[in-house]
């Protein structure tokens, strides 16, 4: 009977520290704009917390739009984009820059 209860014991004792792993990538991961990073922790513990903190930051959908306005312009100066071909482009991301 004590076996049993001690087992029982390690096993909640080994879901509470695995659901804090869990509860700590999760909290890097929304620091880097990464989603789903509470199982890494949970599955893979102290690896998975070096794992989420060697991944890098991920833009925000707003911000991968800017960059890539500013990359559009870029090619417009440099004449391999046209204006045309560049006002088609600016007004698709600009959308997406002041959605809300």
């Amino acid at each position: 009977m004590e076996a049993v209860a001690l087992i029982c014991v390690v096993c909640v004792v080994i879901f509470l520290v695995t659901t804090v792993f869990g509860l700590i990538t999760e909290k890097m991961g929304d620091n880097k704009n990464i989603s789903n990073c509470f199982w890494w922790g949970f599955l893979l513990g102290i690896l998975g917390i070096i794992i989420v903190s060697l991944k890098k930051k991920q833009l925000s959908r707003r911000e991968a739009a800017i960059a890539k306005l500013i990359e559009q312009k870029t090619l417009l100066d440099s004449g391999i984009k046209t204006q045309a071909e560049f006002d088609t482009c600016k007004e698709k991301l600009a959308l997406i820059i002041n959605e809300k």
